[in-house]
C-alpha cells in the first residue's frame, strides 16, 4: 500500500492510501515535529489540549459515515487522531488525563508522515 503525499506546500489534501483493492484510510502517522514543547493537538474548538511527543505514533480516527478524518481549516489542512496516553507531552484537558484522547493536528509533513503499515510490519518481523 503506498501512502498519502503532501502538496508542495506541505499540507496533506487526502487521508486516503492507494491499495490493492482501492483507496484505503491511512492509519498511522509519525510525529516529526521536533519542537521540543511537542506537536499541539486541538480539541474541537481548535484550543490545544495536548502536545504530542516527537517520534511517537498516532492513528486516524474514523468518523464513519463517509466524513473524512482530514478537514480543511483556513489555509491549511487538520487530521482528527487518536491519541494513547504514550504519546502525550503533556495534557491540558480538564477531563480525561491519562486515557486516550481524539484532537485534532495540522496535516502537514513538517509535522507528521504517512507510515506504510506494510512496512512497519516487516520491519518488525524476526529475520530467519
Amino acid at each position: 500500500m503506498d501512502v498519502p503525499l503532501p502538496d508542495e506546500l506541505g499540507n496533506f489534501q487526502s487521508s486516503q492510501a492507494a491499495g490493492d483493492r482501492g483507496p484505503q484510510e491511512q492509519r498511522l502517522w509519525l510525529v516529526v515535529d521536533r519542537d521540543p514543547r511537542g506537536l499541539l493537538c486541538r480539541d474541537d474548538l481548535g484550543r490545544p489540549s495536548i502536545a504530542l511527543k516527537y517520534g511517537t505514533l498516532v492513528e486516524t480516527a474514523s468518523i464513519g459515515g463517509g466524513v473524512s478524518p482530514l478537514q480543511t481549516k483556513g489555509s491549511g489542512t487538520w487530521l482528527r487522531v487518536k491519541v494513547k496516553p504514550v504519546a502525550v507531552l503533556y495534557d491540558a484537558r480538564l477531563r480525561g488525563r491519562g486515557g486516550q484522547a481524539l484532537c485534532l493536528v495540522r496535516a502537514n509533513s513538517i509535522y507528521l508522515a504517512p507510515v506504510n503499515a506494510d512496512s512497519l510490519r516487516q520491519a518488525l518481523q524476526p529475520s530467519p
